[in-house]
């Protein structure tokens, strides 16, 4: 059985993010991640905010990492943090093909 911190550790550092299948987009071959990491990447940075400040309580910096790299694709209550982190609509990150 896990201790309390390490099970708080494990959901920080990634427990909100997924990595999937075939995250391609339907017709384009581009991934899906991909796009939603380069654009949460995008907003933060125009933003001036680092990776720890866009975490805040609800995510790990390793996890905005993850996510800002492609790597995994946020849940949606994730999504929604990081939009309104970011003062934009959580359907702002997602490609409009979807």
């Amino acid at each position: 059985m896990q201790s309390t911190s390490q099970a708080a550790l494990r959901r920080r550092s990634g427990a909100a993010t997924k990595p999937l299948g075939d995250r391609s987009l339907p017709g384009q071959g581009l991934d899906i991640g991909l796009v939603v990491g380069a654009r949460v990447r995008q907003l933060r940075q125009r933003r001036g905010l680092s990776q720890a400040q866009l975490a805040g309580k609800e995510l790990s910096r390793a996890g905005v990492a993850k996510i800002e790299a492609g790597a995994s694709l946020p849940s949606l209550a994730t999504l929604e943090h990081l939009a309104a982190v970011l003062a934009v609509s959580a359907r702002s990150l997602i490609p409009r093909e979807l």
